[in-house]
C-alpha cells in the first residue's frame, strides 16, 4: 500500500467533490428516509393509533405500503424521486488557457 488509508479516503473524497463541482457526477443526495412536503402528507398523519400510539402500542396498518410504497399508493410522488437524467448544472467553470498565457490555465468564470 503506497499511502495510509486516511490519505486514500481524502483523495477519494476530493475526487468525488471535484466531479460534482464540475458537473461530471450527479450529487445524488439519496436519503434513507422520505420527508413529506406537508405535515398531513405521510402515513401516520391524523391517526393517533399509528403515532404516537395508544396505550404504549403503535399500529402499523400500511401492510406492504411502507415508505415510498405508501406515497405511490396515495398517488403522491415522493420527494427527490425520479430519473437522474436531468441536465447537470456546473457549479464551477473548468480552467481555460488564456491566449496570452501560452497555454497556462487562467481561472475565469
Amino acid at each position: 500500500m503506497d499511502a495510509p488509508p486516511e490519505r486514500l479516503s481524502r483523495t477519494a473524497r476530493a475526487a468525488a467533490t471535484t466531479a460534482v463541482l464540475f458537473g461530471d457526477a450527479d450529487p445524488g443526495g439519496r436519503l434513507t428516509r422520505t420527508f413529506p412536503a406537508a405535515e398531513d402528507r405521510h402515513p401516520t398523519a391524523g391517526n393517533p393509533r399509528r403515532y404516537p400510539g395508544e396505550g404504549g402500542v403503535e399500529e402499523y396498518g400500511e401492510g406492504v405500503h411502507v415508505g415510498h410504497r405508501w406515497y405511490a399508493a396515495q398517488g403522491v410522488t415522493p420527494p427527490r424521486h425520479g430519473p437522474r437524467d436531468r441536465p447537470r448544472r456546473r457549479l464551477l467553470q473548468r480552467p481555460r488557457p488564456h491566449p496570452r498565457r501560452r497555454g497556462r490555465p487562467l481561472l475565469t468564470g
